[in-house]
């Protein structure tokens, strides 16, 4: 018995706890996709179940900070209502 314990290789060790870590790892990344694209909603439907489209407003390019703001800015578009942020800044 020990023998077969003195001739384990500390490398071939790693490469199997490394292994056995990528495996969970991969595991629990599926899992939280998953989990998180189950997510429902704030207001309990679910977010891939949408109808009806909400009209947004959208800057033609990117704004600097500190520029002032004009209707030439930005364009309207419409959108799923479930691609839309409830609440935006």
């Amino acid at each position: 018995m020990s023998s077969i314990v003195s001739n384990m290789n500390a490398e071939r060790n790693n490469r199997w706890l490394l292994i056995g870590a990528l495996v969970l790892a991969v595991v629990a990344g599926v899992l939280i996709f998953f989990a998180l694209a189950n997510l429902n909603s704030d207001d309990g439907a679910s977010s891939s179940a949408s109808t009806g489209d909400s009209p947004v407003l959208i800057a033609k390019e990117n704004i600097a900070a500190g520029a002032q703001l004009n209707a030439d800015m930005f364009r309207s578009a419409t959108f799923a209502t479930s691609d839309v942020i409830a609440n935006p800044i």
